[in-house]
């Protein structure tokens, strides 16, 4: 494994051809929770991660140095955000286990919600956009807001404020009641994200396995899934006091 020296590493090129050949070879989706790669960008306004297990590794197409994560999955593996405690310690009984399992679900169906809501409405002010103005140049030079501004009401990444809704009411000829009125995301969605915490819960070992479902795993996910039983044996020999609870 190289690590690399500040400076003296991989040439940002030969990085980003690196990057994209990881993420090629991982399908362009998440190993773990399995979201696609132009999903993933239109809902958070990026491309896929690259992780390295060895920080400040270089870039490596080995599956067993680096594969490809979503913002969520990356997070949590570096102890961030509502997945962020798989990284920091295992509770150590079963009910507290469920709860923080259940917890973080929860929070990654909010949060889908709020997305596909965003992302309905978005694409109904796409149509009217496109049906008034020849280009989003335009519609940006009418409205008075950047276009990256507008890409982000159009992919749900971003509500507008009221004085951009105005903004946008004014450049479209529609009320601002109208232009407020709330869009229902398309059907398949809830179903979808429960399965990606599923996912999630399974390989960061989290929930116990189903017949069959480890062996079905792709050996990128494997890798993470065994990497995580290294850090689960690493907690159980240092087991901190479960915490009062859940906030």
């Amino acid at each position: 494994m190289k690590r690399r020296v500040w400076g003296l590493g991989m040439p940002r090129d030969q990085e980003l051809r690196t990057k994209r050949r990881i993420r090629g070879r991982d399908g362009n989706r998440c190993v773990v929770c399995q979201i696609d790669e132009q999903t993933h960008e239109k809902r958070y306004g990026q491309i896929c991660d690259v992780h390295r297990k060895v920080r400040g590794s270089e870039y490596s197409t080995k599956p067993d140095e680096c594969f490809t994560l979503c913002e969520v999955c990356h997070d949590a593996l570096e102890g961030k955000r509502h997945w962020g405690w798989i990284a920091k310690y295992h509770p150590v009984t079963k009910d507290w286990l469920a709860a923080s399992v259940q917890k973080s679900s929860c929070r990654d169906l909010y949060e889908e919600e709020n997305w596909r809501k965003h992302e309905a409405w978005g694409a109904w002010v796409k149509e009217l956009r496109e049906a008034k103005f020849s280009s989003l140049l335009l519609f940006a030079i009418r409205s008075d807001l950047s276009e990256k501004t507008l890409r982000d009401f159009e992919a749900g990444r971003q509500e507008p404020l009221l004085f951009e809704a105005k903004k946008l009411s004014t450049a479209l000829g529609i009320p601002l009641d109208e232009l407020a009125t709330e869009k229902e995301p398309v059907d398949g969605w809830r179903a979808l994200c429960e399965e990606q915490s599923h996912r999630r819960a399974l390989i960061f070992r989290v929930r116990e396995p189903q017949e069959g479902e480890i062996e079905t795993l792709s050996r990128e996910a494997r890798l993470v899934w065994d990497d995580m039983g290294k850090l689960e044996a690493a907690f159980k020999a240092h087991v901190p006091p479960p915490p009062k609870r859940l906030d």
